[in-house]
């Protein structure tokens, strides 16, 4: 039964309908709380005991509450009151896409607005991993602020197993104004799926990339690209058919367009536009060129064979009304000469699939010449390493010997790549492919190399500079560091070899970074400017660096040492990693400029395994962003926090889920987005505690009922900690606190009767605490001997401790099952310890290899792996432990390149 206007949902007041599909109903609200204008969307009466359509209604829940973007409608709530699951959107003001055809062709100028906006919102979906499969323009709502992706029903991270073709059936009376949607097993809107989805097969981004392009024939045209009486006439006409070019329905259209959607529209997904960046950038030149003059839109395809055919590079001609004008190089090449302001290029470079940057460091690094780009990424969860891509070849080359390789950097003559991989600062030859060791470091932070043969880096991510020479020898300290737990770090020589720029930081890990000047000479030094990133620099005198997310060139005189004009922005949303003070960029004196846009978290899969053999049993709900995750002490549920966004210092804004083992569903338990930081069950499995860290570190307690308010804790302010566990007796809540650097733990009484007591490691850092199942002793890590072990003690006196492990170990703690303790080692092989209570001390027994010897999947790759506590994600009988390696969503990491940054500031 439809609501009737001044029915309550929660804080929301029913206004009045706006429409209603096979899928929702969506009505006008007020927001009596802010006051606003929503919309909601409810899922049907007949619909709600059906568990596919709340399992879809709640997967566009998921959909569009990890997504952030001006071209996708914002969700603001979800909920559920007295039997109706509702959402809560932004409500839009305009009209359809779908609605505006019916009134003819959209006019070209037009067109390329909102097919460019289109593009944006699938990009960030992408990025984040989801793919619509019902894109299509019912689902487009223009705006006065632009076009908004809507209707994320049908989204999904990764596909279900393929579907056997003939599996459709037909639907009758359908006509050619009435898109046919069938309700089986082939999910969409059929005049709008690609040859996959008919066929039943698995979705990816190149899915939406053919539905963008029957969006955009039917605002060039008027008509669908694929149409019919029936839905066997489409499908044939999708499977077989290719549609009447545009110019033939509008002979005036641009020709660039008509190639533009021919490749969106490809059979093959192989043939298509790869990303919707690509697309984008497109329609974005046949935008700012005009309809008179354009860049044709040449498919990677077609570069490819052509490149193949006459093993040479492919170069995009230029067509102008008079005649062609310049020639530049293709998407994939480039010349070596500088391209003049009017051959600018802006494209996409995207790495094969399965390849990925790796994270937190700087990744990539452009030679001198300007000629090849070498980057540390990783395959799935295997160690990143070095990849070399000369710039006129389509696919890169791993560099063998390099594996665990960060923050690469060039030699001056373009024949060699420094790097920190293994604790040392290491070189790798490429004529010979010799690699040799140079000095130690640690935790590296940044390389430059001169033309004299002097390598200036940071060994460590705490103190000061060091130079060695390019054959190794005995590193010589340049600067300090600054004051206590100061940083110097990411050095960048200016042309003459004797004076670089880096990065200070005070003691802590983010803010109050500037960009110093140092004389190798004699180590003087002196401040140039505020920076969050490594500053790079380029001729004619500019150096680049990120404030934020933007990455901005300033005019600087190189023999001055000054900067002499006011800083342009050549980017928005670059990605940067602002606890390493790292920017994803790279310059070249060319004028050739390569940057990463920020793709979001990454997609992780909740995943069983069988901790003896290491077996995969299954997996729990779908793939998400999440940041951490906490098994229940019953094992019947799971506690996740999914991400909708992270800010730059890393601190991830998303909300709390709760994930039922058994019905494999999933609820929304938390809705403001802020940053959160642990997650941890209390003993009754009824209630979870979460960090909230805003002005001040918070903790809240939540009960699970969907119906109980969150309650904050009392705790002592502090601004950088991390929630870590809860006692199964309920007397202790563990929280890592970071004083100024290092890290201690506090133990927070949860009962009056107790005192709260702190746990310091020596001049060391001391974090990862768990509690035994009895709740008498306590395990955590300390890396006050040079390297991470685990130690383990009594809660009554946590002075007193034995070091369980001896050979390193990345996380490790008490599990579930008496007796025993998880270690994880620094290769992320696991054991287990038996432990036993002899006379008030506490006895190893044995300590024995599981998972069949294998490493766990990693949690992330290279560094960031994934910041949760395994041992306490393996059931209580012991026979399984819950991880969440990365999901392959089939998204690639893609770098922008810029062919000639100086004409983005109109600098010649």
């Amino acid at each position: 039964m439809p609501l009737s206007a001044g029915t309550r949902l929660g804080p929301y007041e029913i206004v009045a309908p706006l429409g209603a599909g096979g899928m929702g109903e969506v009505y006008r609200a007020r927001d009596t709380r802010l006051d606003r204008t929503v919309a909601v969307k409810v899922l049907p009466t007949h619909l709600s005991a059906n568990p596919e359509a709340r399992q879809r209604f709640d997967r566009e829940a998921r959909s569009i509450s990890s997504l952030s973007h001006p071209n996708i409608c914002q969700l603001y709530d979800v909920g559920h009151q007295n039997g109706i699951d509702y959402l809560v959107m932004e409500f839009l003001e305009g009209e359809t896409l779908a609605a505006r055809i019916t009134r003819g062709a959209v006019p070209t100028d037009q067109l390329l607005k909102i097919g460019s906006e289109v593009c944006g919102g699938l990009e960030r979906a992408h990025r984040a991993g989801v793919v619509h499969r019902d894109l299509k323009p019912a689902n487009i709502m223009l705006t006065k602020s632009g076009a908004k992706l809507m209707d994320f029903g049908l989204a999904k991270a990764i596909e279900a197993p393929a579907t056997p073709a003939g599996s459709v059936t037909q639907t009758m009376g359908a006509t050619p104004s009435s898109p046919i949607t069938q309700a089986g097993v082939v999910v969409g809107t059929f005049q709008y799926m690609s040859p996959e989805q008919v066929e039943g097969k698995p979705a990816d981004a190149r899915t939406d990339i053919f539905s963008l392009g029957s969006v955009l024939y039917e605002m060039a045209t008027g008509k669908r690209a694929f149409d019919g009486q029936t839905s066997a006439s489409v499908i044939a006409g999708i499977l077989e058919r290719e549609p009447a070019p545009i110019s033939a329905a509008q002979p005036a259209s641009p020709a660039a367009l008509d190639r533009i959607v021919k490749s969106c529209l490809a059979k093959d997904p192989d043939e298509r536009w790869q990303t919707a960046h690509d697309v984008r950038l497109q329609l974005q030149s046949l935008r700012e060129a005009g309809s008179q003059t354009a860049i044709a839109a040449v498919s990677p395809a077609a570069i490819e064979a052509e490149r193949t055919r006459t093993n040479r590079n492919v170069a995009i001609p230029v067509l102008a009304t008079m005649a062609i004008s310049a020639i530049v190089f293709g998407l994939l090449g480039y010349m070596a000469r500088r391209p003049t302001p009017a051959q600018n290029l802006q494209t996409a470079l995207n790495l094969p699939r399965g390849l990925h940057l790796a994270p937190i460091s700087v990744a990539f690094a452009l030679s001198p010449d300007g000629t090849k780009l070498v980057f540390a990424a990783a395959k799935g969860d295997e160690p990143p390493q070095l990849w070399l891509r000369s710039l006129d070849k389509v696919s890169p080359q791993p560099l063998e010997g390099t594996d665990g390789a960060t923050s690469p950097f060039w030699s001056p003559n373009s024949q060699a790549v420094g790097f920190f991989a293994n604790a040392k600062l290491q070189k790798i030859d490429l004529n010979s492919s010799t690699v040799t060791s140079l000095a130690d470091a640690p935790y590296g932070r940044g390389g430059t190399w001169n033309a004299s043969g002097t390598i200036l880096f940071a060994p460590t991510n705490i103190g000061g500079l060091f130079t060695v020479p390019e054959q190794g020898g005995t590193p010589k300290r340049i600067t300090k560091g600054g004051a206590e737990n100061g940083t110097d770090r990411l050095p960048t020589f200016l042309p003459d070899g004797l004076h670089a720029i880096f990065i200070h930081g005070a003691g802590g890990f983010y803010g109050g970074n500037v960009a110093m000047l140092v004389d190798i000479r004699n180590g003087d030094t002196r401040q140039l400017f505020d920076t969050d990133s490594q500053v790079l620099y380029a001729n004619p005198g500019y150096v680049f660096f990120m404030r934020g997310r933007d990455l901005y060139a300033q005019p600087f005189d190189a023999g001055k040492f000054a900067t002499t004009g006011d800083p342009y922005c050549l980017a928005q949303g670059v990605l940067a990693y602002n606890a390493r003070r790292a920017g994803e960029f790279a310059v070249a004196n060319s004028g050739l400029l390569i940057y990463q846009p920020d793709p979001g978290m990454p997609m992780r899969q909740l995943s069983w395994f069988d901790l003896a053999t290491g077996k995969s049993l299954g997996t729990v709900g779908e793939p998400a962003r999440f940041a951490r995750y906490a098994l229940s002490p019953d094992d019947q549920r799971v506690a996740a926090i999914v991400e909708t966004t992270v800010d730059s210092s890393f601190k991830a804004r998303g909300a709390v889920w709760i994930y039922e083992v058994a019905k494999d569903t999933a609820s929304r338990l938390t809705f403001s987005e802020r940053p959160l930081y642990g997650l941890a069950w209390d003993e009754s499995a009824k209630s979870v505690f979460y960090g909230e860290l805003t002005e001040r570190f918070k903790i809240y307690r939540q009960p699970v009922d969907g119906h109980t308010t969150a309650t904050e804790l009392p705790l002592d302010s502090s601004d950088d900690a991390d929630l870590e566990s809860v006692s199964p007796n309920g007397k202790w809540l563990g929280i890592s606190r970071q004083q100024p650097r290092t890290f201690q733990i506090d133990l927070v009484p949860l009962t009056p009767e107790l005192k709260g007591r702190t746990l310091f490691a020596p001049k060391a850092d001391a974090s990862g605490l768990t509690f035994s199942a009895d709740g008498k002793w306590i395990a955590y890590s300390s890396n006050e001997t040079g390297r991470t072990e685990l130690y383990a003690g009594p809660v009554a006196d946590i002075a007193v401790r034995w070091q369980i492990s001896k050979q390193g170990v990345f996380q490790g703690g008490w599990m579930k099952t008496p007796g025993k303790i998880l270690l994880v080692g620094e290769d992320l092989t696991v054991a287990i310890a038996d432990v036993t209570e002899v006379g008030g001390s506490l006895q190893i027994l044995k300590i024995a290899p599981t998972f069949g010897q294998k490493p766990v999947p990693a949690q992330g790759n290279g560094e960031t792996k994934f910041n949760t506590n395994l041992s306490l994600n393996v059931t209580k009988d012991g026979k399984r432990i819950l991880l969440a390696p990365m999901a392959e969503t089939g998204a690639t990491d893609t770098l922008n390149l810029v062919t000639d940054w100086r004409a983005l500031m109109g600098k010649r």
